[in-house]
């Protein structure tokens, strides 16, 4: 297989049909359970919003699908690859101004 051939392997897979899959997702603060078992699927190529109370736990999530903080347990995929921390492939716009640790 020549380089140009590897370089295009890639883009020839199916894209998964999700562009954000959420499997499982726990996430505590102490006592307090933020997240619990949480699945859901961000469709590609749709607007996905997140609406809930004060304090249901949707920063925490976005959070976690950025890579920003860890999920207590389950698994959390863009685009097909899990999420382990963060990457340039994926943005948080804060509300507020907020200073990250590695910025």
């Amino acid at each position: 297989m020549s380089q140009t051939d590897a370089a295009f392997a890639d883009a020839r897979e199916p894209a998964p049909e999700s562009a954000v899959s959420v499997r499982g997702v726990s996430k505590n603060y102490g006592a307090v359970e933020a997240l619990k078992n949480m699945s859901l699927e961000f469709p590609r190529g749709q607007l996905t919003s997140l609406l809930g109370p004060s304090g249901c736990g949707k920063t925490t999530l976005l959070k976690i699908i950025a890579g920003l903080i860890p999920a207590d347990a389950g698994a959390v995929e863009v685009n097909g690859k899990t999420i382990r921390g963060p990457g340039d492939d994926r943005a948080f716009v804060f509300q507020d101004f907020a200073l990250l640790p590695w910025a």
